[in-house]
C-alpha cells in the first residue's frame, strides 16, 4: 500500500508539473499535493477522501516499526485498493485526454 500511494503522488506531480503548477515545498507537501490535486480537479473530493487515509498509513508506515503494524487496521485499506486504483485511473485518464 505504502509502494501504491507513493506512485499516486509521483503521478499527482507529474500532472501539476505539466500544467505548470507549483509543487510545494514544506513539511506538509504530502498533503499539499494532495489538495493541489483536488483543486485543478485531477482527483474528486470523494477520492481525496479515500487517499488521506492511504496518506495516514503512508506517514505511519515511514515512522513505525513493522511490530506497530496491526493487520486489522489495514486490511479495510487493502480490501479498498482494488476500488482505488480503478477510480485513480479513470480520473488520471480523463485528465490527460
Amino acid at each position: 500500500m505504502n509502494n501504491f500511494y507513493y506512485e499516486m503522488e509521483n503521478i499527482f506531480k507529474q500532472i501539476l508539473k505539466f500544467e505548470q503548477i507549483t509543487i510545494p515545498i514544506s513539511s506538509t507537501w504530502h498533503k499539499d499535493l494532495l489538495n493541489l490535486s483536488t483543486e485543478y480537479n485531477i482527483i474528486s473530493k470523494e477520492t481525496y477522501q479515500v487517499l488521506i487515509e492511504y496518506l495516514a498509513f503512508r506517514h505511519f508506515f515511514s515512522h513505525s516499526h513493522e511490530l506497530d503494524l496491526y493487520p486489522t487496521k489495514m486490511e479495510p485499506l487493502v480490501e479498498k485498493l482494488p476500488y482505488t486504483y480503478h477510480v485513480l485511473k479513470t480520473a488520471i485518464n480523463q485528465k490527460i485526454k
